[in-house]
């Protein structure tokens, strides 16, 4: 057995995300904190966006990452990046599935606007 000088925690592994819905067309934007490599972590991170929120997958797009809005993110290695990121994008996400139930609820009464038909 061979001891590990960093954990492979997702819990110590700090990322953050941001997930910004359109009002006009209700597309989906993410920005992850982890550099995509080769590893497919903005594709999976979109298949987890288009998950929760039920859209098809074109209808999602994943900025690269910036420091203005990804500040202090763990350094990208292994896999581990991709899955704290995924976990993180699910939590936000059904966050901002409840705070956008009022606007559903509006919207089923008035007939108007394209988020009817993806929330």
């Amino acid at each position: 057995m061979c001891p590990m000088k960093y954990q492979m925690n997702i819990g110590w592994h700090t990322n953050s995300v941001l997930i910004s819905v359109f009002r006009q067309d209700a597309s989906v934007q993410i920005t992850v904190g982890g550099i995509d490599m080769g590893q497919g972590m903005h594709t999976r991170c979109a298949q987890v966006a288009a998950n929760i929120f039920d859209i098809p997958l074109s209808m999602v797009s994943v900025r690269p990452p910036t420091t203005d809005v990804n500040a202090n993110s763990s350094p990208t290695g292994g896999t581990v990046t991709s899955h704290v990121a995924m976990r993180l994008i699910q939590k936000a996400a059904k966050k901002l599935l409840k705070r956008l139930e009022p606007f559903k609820k509006e919207l089923d009464e008035t007939e108007d606007g394209m988020l009817k038909i993806y929330f």
